[in-house]
């Protein structure tokens, strides 16, 4: 395999650096091997490296095996990574143990390099072979913009009589009479010291339906005193 990418990586966790260096010399040529010397750091480091597998001890200072394990496949973030103890353990009950936190072999000591070196490498095709049949999981659509909405009309253009309009306006978003004629748009109440107009409109409106104002544009009788429209509100 020499000249071809390392595609797995495998987290040794041992106490004795001389194991770690045993189980290293069988599994390099293999994949990347990163190591722990004890279970706060395989904490860590697992956290940071996702390895593909980790090799386990039982025995060690602080953190043992067991409590390492249950660490791990209580994260979230490391729960999908597979175990295989790697152990002077050897008791049928500290087998049984190991597989129930949720390892996936038990491995003794002294311990073949081949064998562990089959072993290894097995449960990494299977892991690949799951992989490769799990359906990939579309992503979600993307949430389209929306659409942008009409600006509403601003009113309906009525004639009235000569060079007069009137519109009738839906709200509106400035009252010019408000502005030009002493008007208060908000209670309908006119300005006795505004244009004599103000008090015309302010009775015009009264007499309208609600919800309609009507606004003169263009009248000549504004201009030319004397001159009157019909249906014009200031005239």
């Amino acid at each position: 395999m020499a000249g071809e990418p390392l595609k797995h990586k495998v987290l040794i966790v041992d106490d004795e650096t001389i194991n770690i260096q045993m189980i290293g010399n069988v599994l390099r040529e293999y994949m990347s091997v990163i190591f722990a010397t004890s279970g706060e750091d395989a904490l860590t480091i697992a956290r940071a490296n996702n390895p593909d597998m980790i090799l386990l001890d039982i025995v060690m200072p602080g953190m043992d095996g067991y409590e390492v394990c249950t660490a791990l496949k209580s994260d979230p973030a490391t729960e999908h990574i597979p175990i295989i103890f790697v152990t002077a353990e050897n008791t049928p009950e500290d087998e049984a143990r190991g597989l129930s936190l949720g390892a996936i072999d038990f491995i003794t000591k002294p311990f073949n390099p081949e064998t562990l070196k089959v072993k290894v490498l097995n449960q990494l095709k299977q892991l690949e072979s799951s992989a490769r049949s799990r359906p990939a999981v579309a992503a979600p659509p993307a949430p389209q913009p929306a659409a942008p909405q009409p600006a509403a009309a601003a009113g309906k253009k009525n004639s009235g009589g000569k060079n007069c309009h009137l519109w009738r306006h839906r709200g509106g978003p400035i009252d010019r009479r408000r502005r030009r004629f002493g008007v208060d748009t908000g209670t309908g109440k006119g300005n006795p010291g505004g244009h004599p107009g103000a008090r015309r409109a302010t009775a015009a409106r009264a007499r309208r339906p609600a919800g309609h104002r009507r606004q003169s544009r263009n009248c000549a009788g504004r201009q030319a005193p004397g001159r009157q429209f019909p249906g014009c509100q200031f005239c």
